[in-house]
C-alpha cells in the first residue's frame, strides 16, 4: 500500500485546520467577534463581568459591533456553523399563566443540561435562539474534548 504522506497534494483535500470551527484551538479573547447566547446578531466580546450580569454597551458614533461583556461559556467565535435543525431544541406553546412576569411571549424554549429555559414572542425567535444556544454549546463541547496542547 502506497504512503498517503507521499501523494501529491490536492486542492480541497487539505484537512481542517486545527483552529477551525469544528476543532477550536483556544477561549474566545477579548475584541473577537462572537455569536452570544443572548444576542441574535455578533457581537464584539468584552469578557467577564466580575458583577455577575451581562453587560452590553454600543459604541454609537464607532460604528462597530456591539460589545458584550459576560461568561465566557456563553460566546463561540462567531465562524461557528449553526445548524438548521436539532433534536435537542424543544419550544413549547405554553399559557399566559404559566409564562412568568415580563417574559416576552408564550413559547418556552428548553435544551438539555440548562436549568431555565426561556421565553420568545414567536416560535421562529425560540428556534434560533435554541439553535445558536446549541452550536455555542457544542464548540465549548468540542473544546474540552480536545486534547491539551502543550
Amino acid at each position: 500500500m502506497p504512503d498517503p504522506s507521499a501523494a501529491p497534494a490536492v486542492p480541497g483535500a487539505e484537512p481542517a485546520p486545527a483552529g477551525g470551527p469544528a476543532c477550536p484551538a483556544g477561549p474566545v479573547a477579548e475584541g473577537d467577534l462572537v455569536i452570544s447566547w443572548y444576542d441574535d446578531k455578533p457581537v464584539a466580546y468584552g469578557g467577564d463581568t466580575d458583577n455577575g450580569f451581562v453587560e452590553l454597551s454600543f459604541g454609537l458614533l464607532s460604528g462597530g459591533p456591539p460589545v458584550c461583556k459576560c461568561p465566557p461559556e456563553r460566546v463561540a467565535p462567531a465562524d461557528v456553523p449553526i445548524p438548521d435543525h436539532d433534536p435537542r431544541v424543544s419550544v413549547t406553546k405554553r399559557t399566559r399563566a404559566d409564562m412568568p412576569y415580563g417574559a416576552a411571549g408564550i413559547w418556552q424554549l428548553t435544551l438539555p443540561g440548562v436549568t431555565n429555559g426561556s421565553w420568545h414572542r414567536t416560535r421562529r425567535d425560540a428556534t434560533a435562539t435554541g439553535l445558536r444556544r446549541v452550536a455555542i454549546l457544542d464548540w465549548h463541547a468540542a473544546r474540552a474534548a480536545q486534547p491539551p496542547s502543550g
